[in-house]
């Protein structure tokens, strides 16, 4: 597995989509000492500290304890025309702070349900498949494309100093493009940025977009 381009194996992946409960499930999380804001790590570092180093905290225990950080897979989906996809969340969004904002990252926590044990790699990989299905309606196939592309690691205030963002990007085709448009959701509304125009107008990103815009700049 190379630093960036990792090819992962989806196979059985599909079932995962159907383990559904009322309740949230337990989150992946990695000691924050672990993790120092600031400090560079190499991907295969991060996944490491993940397989050694990892715990599974219940939702509501991991968004109040800074000692650990969850760890977010962020994902960019890439157009054949090297756009990538952005949406605007709704006023209702579940997360207050997130409500209307714009954002370029796909993606979620990463639940017992994605793991393979001693290989966070597919651990990730299957967490981004599933996400993209859920969120998307697109199913990556068996050998799509995931290119790491940076951390995002701040302890700028108590929501950063509890997660990791793990930057990935994956190249859709023109017909899984078509699928994420016509994807009916109620907490979205979906657009391209191209950043030679959106960088003109008023859009309100959230933090992490900025980020990953900033580092495109």
């Amino acid at each position: 597995m190379s630093e960036n381009n990792c090819d992962f194996n989806t196979e059985g992946i599909r079932q995962l989509f159907n383990k559904k409960s009322n309740k949230k499930p337990p989150v992946l999380c990695v000691p924050s000492k672990s993790i120092v804001a600031g400090k560079h790590l190499f991907f295969s570092e991060i996944l490491d500290i993940i397989d050694n180093e990892g715990v599974y905290i219940e939702r509501e225990q991991a968004e109040q304890d800074f000692s650990y950080r969850q760890i977010i897979p962020y994902v960019s989906l890439i157009t054949p025309d090297n756009d990538r996809i952005a949406y605007q969340r709704k006023k209702a969004h579940t997360e207050s702070r997130l409500a209307s904002l714009w954002s370029l990252g796909y993606g979620g926590h990463v639940e017992p349900q994605d793991e393979v044990k001693s290989d966070a790699a597919q651990t990730i990989a299957n967490n981004i498949i599933r996400e993209i299905s859920e969120e998307t309606g697109v199913m990556l196939n068996f050998f799509c494309d995931i290119e790491f592309e940076s951390i995002i690691c701040s302890s700028k205030g108590d929501v950063e100093k509890v997660h990791l963002g793990l930057c990935f990007r994956v190249s859709l085709t023109r017909q899984e493009v078509e699928v994420v448009f016509n994807t009916k959701t109620e907490s979205r509304t979906t657009s391209l940025y191209r950043q030679h125009l959106w960088d003109k107008e008023n859009v309100e990103w959230e933090e992490w977009s900025k980020i990953v815009i900033a580092r495109q700049l």
